[in-house]
This record gives structure tokens, sequence and C-alpha cells, in this order.
């Protein structure tokens, strides 16, 4: 009876899915095994590990703040709408555009008066209705042209009330600006601007803008490559003899400045008479300054030539030749002035051998140019009766002369050059300024070529004066015809 009690146990357990035993161990191991493919999802008991219950108590609970009442918004003022400008069908579809109207006001101020400046403009408009439009457009600019002066667009309205204006307008605009030009002439586009104030604003104003806002920067704006064309333009066409001397004084450094303040000198023969030592340290100012300019191709303003040319004039043999080395390959852009070319020939003559060839070398291409310039003609000249090497002068300066010589005979300064070559440097020929640049009084033992005159202009001569010849069995009248008598 207990076997068969036994045996009725272990069935019924088997029937439930296990072998047999305590609990039916064996029951959850097949289980494991037919759901092997699955991962089994165990679901987490309250209040245990990371899946406790993280609700703050109520000890714990974060303060928050009363709901404050919503203040009521200030109604701003309306916008002009920018829908009542004539725009074209491309800008209004523009959302970059109209998104600037709407929400920069200097921008929709710029654009409605754009709509009168397209009608101010108009060269064949009565000048009556001209002034009236000035005025009205200049009084709803008043207070903005400072911004608007930076803008490509805006600014030429300004300078279109410059012209047409009347001068009280003219010095307001002048007025309103004091203080700010200096910023302007580095700007591409206001540097414009501060040209047509000083050309079209009253004598008074234009020498207190020199005063205020240009003397005591003229190193830092000649400098700079946008703001280098205004003081080229004040120093041309606008600067007094006195204010000239005022804006290249500047360029002599700070030692100059100590030594005007301390002896009142204005030139530097006066202090060259009464001190030499302090001479040297001013040359010295300038060579750094110069070489500045040189490394960065700033070298075509005027006034940089007339500081060019006191320092050739006032600078040690030592300073010369450096100075020499250091712009031979800019040199092109200095000789079309008269205080350029004095640079130029004193390039030529206390440069080295290297640095003539550098000369040369920078001028090919140009050559029938500066023969027919007024003062690039004398450095040609220059070259031509010191340089030794015949070979590369010949290669250059005489090729391009012979290869359109036809047209350059005819020419005045174009026949100097010539007959330097057939004759050499001679006073019937030149002009007394040039004879004295040409022949400066140098130390004893300093050298300036190794061959002699007659040598190298007979090696000049083998391919010049045959073609000086078959321009003339060309064009006999060419004997006959003559610019000035002493080239006949």
């Amino acid at each position: 009876g207990i076997n068969a009690e036994y045996g009725d146990r272990a069935s019924f357990s088997m029937a439930k899915g296990g072998k047999g035993g305590k609990g039916g161990k064996g029951g959850k191991k097949e289980n494991k095994k037919l759901g092997a493919g699955k991962r089994s999802q165990t679901k987490a008991k309250p209040g245990k590990g990371k899946f406790r219950d993280t609700k703050p108590s109520m000890d714990r609970e974060v303060h928050k703040p009363a709901a404050q009442p919503q203040k009521r918004k200030r109604e701003e003022p309306a916008k002009p709408k920018a829908a009542a400008l004539p725009l074209a069908k491309k800008k209004k579809e523009s959302k970059h555009f109209m998104s600037r109207l709407e929400h920069d006001a200097e921008f929709l101020l710029a654009q409605q008066a754009k709509v009168v400046w397209e009608k101010v403009r108009v060269k064949d408009m009565e000048p009556k209705e001209r002034t009236a439009m000035i005025t009205k457009l200049l009084a709803k600019l008043s207070g903005h042209i400072q911004a608007l002066c930076l803008k490509h667009d805006a600014s030429r309205i300004v300078q279109t009330c410059l012209k047409w204006g009347s001068k009280p307008e003219c010095d307001a605009i002048c007025h309103e600006l004091l203080g700010s030009l200096r910023p302007l002439c580095k700007s591409k586009y206001g540097k414009v601007l501060v040209k047509k104030l000083l050309m079209y604003c009253t004598k008074p104003v234009r020498g207190q803008i020199i005063r205020t806002e240009l003397v005591g920067h003229v190193a830092e704006l000649l400098s700079h490559k946008e703001a280098a064309d205004v003081i080229e333009f004040v120093w041309a066409d606008i600067a007094t003899a006195e204010q000239r001397q005022t804006l290249v004084s500047e360029l002599y450094g700070p030692e100059w400045k100590l030594w005007h303040q301390s002896s009142g000198a204005t030139h530097l023969e006066q202090l060259e008479q009464q001190s030499a030592d302090t001479l040297i340290k001013v040359t010295t100012s300038m060579a750094d300054f110069l070489n500045k300019l040189v490394d960065k191709g700033l070298v075509g303003q005027s006034i940089v030539h007339r500081c060019a040319s006191e320092f050739m004039k006032f600078g040690s043999m030592e300073q010369r030749t450096s100075f020499a080395g250091h712009v031979s390959e800019r040199l092109l852009e200095m000789i079309h002035t008269r205080h350029g070319m004095m640079v130029g020939v004193g390039c030529v003559t206390y440069g080295s051998p290297k640095d003539r060839k550098l000369i040369v070398k920078s001028m090919r291409g140009y050559v029938t140019k500066v023969c027919c310039e007024e003062f690039g003609h004398t450095v040609l000249i220059a070259l031509l009766s010191i340089l030794d090497d015949t070979v590369l002068a010949k290669e250059i300066l005489i090729k391009e002369i012979t290869d359109e010589l036809s047209d350059l005979m005819s020419d005045l300064y174009c026949r100097r050059v010539l007959v330097s070559v057939l004759v050499g440097i001679n006073s019937r020929y030149l002009p007394p300024d040039s004879i004295q640049l040409l022949t400066p009084q140098l130390p004893a033992n300093f050298i300036v070529s190794k061959k002699s005159a007659e040598q190298r202009r007979n090696e000049l001569l083998v391919l010049l004066l045959p073609a000086v010849l078959s321009a003339f069995q060309d064009s006999p009248c060419l004997l006959y015809t003559s610019p000035s008598p002493r080239d006949s």
C-alpha cells in the first residue's frame, strides 16, 4: 500500500511538469530550455536597487514660487511700413532683404533715402527742385550720416549731397563727422567720402579737418592701404606749402619732434648745421619707416617720395646704399614724380651692381613708357651711363627702345635718352638740374662703376646706332622736325 501511495504522488508531480521532488526544480530548468531564444523579462520589485521609488517625500519637496500675474505689454509705436518702398520683384521675394527692412532702422532709412537720391543725382534736374530735395534729404539723414558713410550705397547718397548741396549744408555734414574721420579714412567706401568733404567744404573747415584729424597721425595713415590714398589727395591737391611741410615732418621720427619743440627748426638743413648727431638719429628713424612702407608696397604716394628724397640727401653713405638695395625692386613705382626721380637717380648712383640689375629687370616691358616721361627718363639716362652690364642693358633697355624707335624719335624726352648714349652727358642737350643730379660729388674712395664712359658707350652703340640711322632713312623728316631746338 505504501508503494502504491508513493507512485501516485510521483505521477502527480510529473503531471505538473517536474521530475518530482521538492519544489519542482526540474520543471523550471525545462522551461528555460524551451524558451532559450527569448530573453526573460524580470519585473522589478519596488523599493530595491535602481528601481526604487525616487519620489521625494513631503519634507524634501522643491519649493516652487507662486505664479506672478503677467504684466501688460507696452504697446510699441508702429514701425514704418517697408511695403511702401518701390522695390523690385526680386528684392520683395528675398526673405533676408525684407527681414532687414523690418528690423534694421538704418537699413530702412538708407533704402528710403535711395528713392530720393535716384531723382536728385539726375544731371538735367532743375536746380531749385534739386536744392529743395537735398535740404529735405539732409533733414532726414541728420544724426545717421556717420553710420551711413560705411555702406557702399548709402555713402554715395552723402557724396551727392556734398556735390549739389550749399556750402552751409556741406559744412554741417563736416561738423557732424568731425572726430570720426580717421576711421573713415581706413574704410574702403569711407575714404571716398573724406575726399569729397575736403573737396567741397569751405577753406576754414578744410583746415580744421587737416589740423584735428590728420596732423599727428600721418605715419599711421600712410601705413594703411586705404588711408594712404587720403593723405596723397591732401598732399597733392589740398594742402598749402606750410601744411605740406607739417605733414612730411611727421615722418622724420620722434627725435625730430623733440628737436623741433626745443629749437623751433622746420627743415632738415637747419638740423644739419646745428647738430650732426641728432641728424643721424633722425635719418635712422626715416630709414626704418621707409623700409616698412617698401615692405608693404606703399611707395606710390608723393609724400613718401619727398621723404625718401630728403633721406637720400641727408643720410650717410651706408644708409643710402642700404636703402638702395631695399627699394630697388619697387623703384619703378616712384620715378614718375620729381622727388621720386631724385630717389631713383640716387639709388642707381649709390646702389651696388646687383641693385642696378634688379632696377633694370623691374623695368622690363615699361622702358618705352619711362623713356617718354618728364622725370622717369632721367633715371634711364643714369642707368645707361653707370651700368657695367652692357649685355643686360642692350637686352632690355636698348632693345625695347629700338623696337619702337620710329614712334619715339619725335618725343623730346626720348631724344634726350638717345643723345646721352650718342655723345654722353652734355650740358648742350640736357637741362642744368639734370646735369647736377647725374654728376654728383662723390668721395674719392667711392667707386661707381668699373668701365669707363667711353667703353660703355661704344658697347651700347653697336645696337643703337644702326637703328637710329635706319629710322632716319625711313623718315628723313625727323632730321628737320624737333620739339626743341636743343635736341635737333
